[in-house]
């Protein structure tokens, strides 16, 4: 989460849209940069190279120019001429075979001849075919070596092969697998634009008035753009002039995609792909893409020079709270109807436990967060889970005490004859409120409804029907079931305090 929220920060969406060069054009302007570079690297081996060639090329002159005296030379007879002749080609054979031997030899020199086509950098782009007429790939190079690459070709100056537009060199922003190649393994291209004469691309973010993370028609997760009406003629324009050729899509100078332009796009509408991947990465890519540029681009980019993680002591000490007290209010609600309604309050405690248990599993189902409103949310259910079997309780002390046999009075309160009403107009008035919690609230008192909401259905489902359950099987297995201690049998008969 970090590094997303660092990212963020420091990125300025600064999107830019550019036409680009056939990296073919480029070859040759490459070949001389990385002459520079071995001169400017390695002087002394270039020199020493250069005296070498230039040996080489006077030595082969002079065997030519033997080789061409001696043919027109009309003094000498037939069989001496044939003689100087092959005495001629056996010793250029000679030399070139030591030439060739010596060339071998500098393989191991490679990194010095060619700094821009040494081990892990393959410029020139040889996946670039002839039916490939404009492709914008000038190499590819190991993401470790970029800078270098960078450092050699701003020192050799490269240059534009047009006149009318400035060249410049971005690299992609995500690696592709390279087999083909004396190194397998991941590189990045780096790919040739054309810059106008102005220095600014011909549209750029400014133009872009809305952005949405999609899906493509491969499944793929795109960001797709609306450009504002001005911005949608210079498009329509740029895209006319371009089909058949690829227009680079880049973004905080990475290189998002350099797409082939099928046809004339009219209507300002356009897509950025995230192309292949991990799917839940493709999706937060384009999603962080989208926000960037809706919010808009910034003129500098934000540079942190100094930041502290923040970690959540406070709200752990809060939960940890919180936690302490559901386990007290359970303990003590378990002890109340075990000491007040003896061997019925025990029934009570495993409806509540089976209550609790149920509730939870709800909330993990509904992949809810445990905070602090939740938790005083399962709170206030633990009291109103014992609630109907109060009521339940209270009902059958009631027709014990008027003389009724338990299993009798057992069943009249199953039936919850004076308690239903009572029970279902409390937990609906109560869930009724927790709608309307849930409804119009937000953040933590939306937790705290839904964890109020889920409590009353799962206390009404454990205390009429898992209450019951246990108690009908007690009885029906010839076992009695007691509601009272002696002296909390009468506790309240005839109270009549006057609190107010």
């Amino acid at each position: 989460a970090m590094k997303v929220v660092r990212r963020l920060l420091q990125s300025t969406a600064n999107l830019e849209f550019y036409e680009t060069f056939n990296a073919g054009d480029l070859d040759p302007i490459l070949g001389e940069a990385n002459t520079k570079a071995s001169a400017l690297l390695f002087p002394d081996f270039a020199r020493k190279d250069s005296l070498r060639i230039d040996s080489i090329r006077g030595f082969i002159a002079d065997i030519d120019t033997a080789r061409k005296a001696f043919t027109a030379d009309a003094t000498l007879d037939s069989l001496r001429r044939t003689f100087l002749l092959d005495s001629l080609n056996t010793v250029d054979s000679t030399f070139r075979a030591d030439i060739q031997a010596d060339s071998m030899s500098f393989r191991a020199e490679q990194e010095k001849r060619s700094p821009l086509f040494g081990p892990g950098r393959i410029m020139g782009n040889p996946f670039r075919t002839q039916n490939e007429a404009h492709v914008d790939v000038i190499g590819y190079c190991r993401p470790s070596d970029t800078a270098r690459v960078n450092d050699l070709l701003r020192r050799t100056g490269i240059r534009s092969p047009d006149a009318s537009y400035g060249l410049k060199l971005a690299w992609a922003n995500k690696t592709v697998r390279v087999e083909y190649t004396e190194e397998p393994g991941d590189y990045l291209a780096l790919r040739a634009l054309k810059v106008p004469k102005d220095g600014k691309p011909r549209i750029d973010g400014s133009f872009i008035t809305n952005a949405n993370q999609d899906f493509d028609l491969k499944g793929d997760a795109e960001v797709t753009m609306q450009m504002s009406q001005e911005g949608a003629l210079i498009w329509k324009q740029m895209t006319s002039e371009n089909v058949g050729k690829n227009v680079a899509i880049v973004l905080d100078d990475y290189v998002q995609s350099s797409p082939t332009v099928i046809g004339e796009i009219p209507n300002g509408s356009s897509s950025i792909s995230m192309g292949n991947g991990d799917r839940n990465k493709q999706i937060e890519e384009a999603t962080d893409l989208a926000n960037i540029l809706k919010a808009g681009a910034l003129p500098a980019p934000a540079r942190i020079i100094d930041e502290t993680v923040v970690g959540p002591t406070l709200g752990e000490e809060n939960v940890q709270g919180g936690l302490i007290s559901f386990a007290v209010a359970l303990v003590v609600v378990l002890l109340v109807m075990v000491s007040y309604y003896a061997r019925a309050g025990w029934i009570a405690d495993i409806a509540l436990l089976a209550n609790a248990f149920i509730l939870l599993g709800c909330m993990a189902s509904f992949q809810a967060t445990l905070t602090l409103p939740g938790i005083a949310g399962i709170v206030l259910t633990l009291g109103m889970a014992v609630d109907a079997n109060v009521l339940i309780n209270e009902r059958v002390r009631e027709e014990l005490k008027h003389g009724k046999m338990l299993k009798a009075a057992v069943d009249q309160a199953n039936k919850f004859q004076g308690a239903l009403s009572a029970i279902i107009d409390s937990n609906i008035t109560t869930f009724v409120t927790g709608v309307i919690l849930f409804y119009f609230g937000s953040g933590p008192i939306k937790g705290f409804a839904t964890t109020l909401m889920v409590g009353i259905a799962t206390s009404l489902f454990t205390a009429i029907f898992i209450s019951r359950l246990v108690m009908n099987r007690r009885l029906e297995a010839g076992k009695t079931i007691s509601f009272w201690h002696d002296w909390s049998k009468n506790i309240f008969d005839g109270a009549n305090y006057n609190f107010m």
